[in-house]
């Protein structure tokens, strides 16, 4: 069996060995083509592919592929002498806008605010209803006393009272007994008409609860 020698990185020599083995190492890329190998016989070290046929390759294998050279590591943004270096302010987490806090705060003070006026309104519209149904009533016996003040002096009999805006209401008799009338709900004072002169008011003695 032949024994090979070959010089590793071009300086180191190393064997013997098989050719088995020089094939071998061949074929895992350890040695290439230009690696130089001697054996006995030979006059000289010689480049590996002039005794290819003699080892019985055929084909050159490949060389395994290259290894892209790593990546630089990663630095960290540490400024440089003479470079300034800007960095971008961190965005301010969001809040209410100035309009929602305001509507807000203006829709918590509505409430009581409604509360308030309704409170105060609520009041003063019913007493204008009062008001407005002892007036309506005043007005209406007013009308009838006049009419029947006129038929008196005519020696005519008056006129039924009406009872549209009054509930009840006297029927007119003679010229010294005056008449009185109460109105229709909410009204709650009684309406009073002298008949010498046909004047009705509202009595002022009672108080509207």
């Amino acid at each position: 069996m032949t024994e090979w020698y070959y010089a590793a990185g071009g300086t180191e020599q190393v064997g013997p060995v098989p050719a088995e083995r020089l094939v071998e190492l061949l074929r895992a890329g350890t040695i290439t083509p230009d690696t130089l190998v001697w054996r006995t016989g030979l006059d000289s070290w010689q480049p590996l592919q002039h005794s290819l046929e003699e080892l019985g390759v055929h084909a050159v294998p490949p060389l395994p592929p290259t290894l892209p050279p790593a990546p630089p590591p990663m630095q960290a943004n540490v400024p440089q002498p003479g470079i300034v270096v800007h960095h971008a302010p961190a965005p301010k987490p969001r809040g209410m806008s100035g309009c929602l806090i305001a509507v807000i705060v203006a829709a918590v003070l509505a409430v009581p605010m409604i509360a308030i006026l309704a409170a105060i309104a609520l009041p003063a519209y019913n007493s204008y209803r009062v008001r407005s149904a002892e007036g309506a009533c005043l007005a209406e016996m007013k009308a009838y006393a006049n009419g029947a003040v006129a038929a008196m002096s005519s020696d005519e009999s008056p006129a039924p009272p009406p009872h549209v805006a009054c509930s009840e209401v006297d029927a007119a008799v003679n010229m010294q007994t005056p008449i009185t009338g109460v109105p229709k709900a909410p009204g709650k004072k009684t309406i009073t008409c002298e008949m010498q002169t046909a004047t009705c008011s509202i009595d002022a003695s009672e108080n509207t609860p």
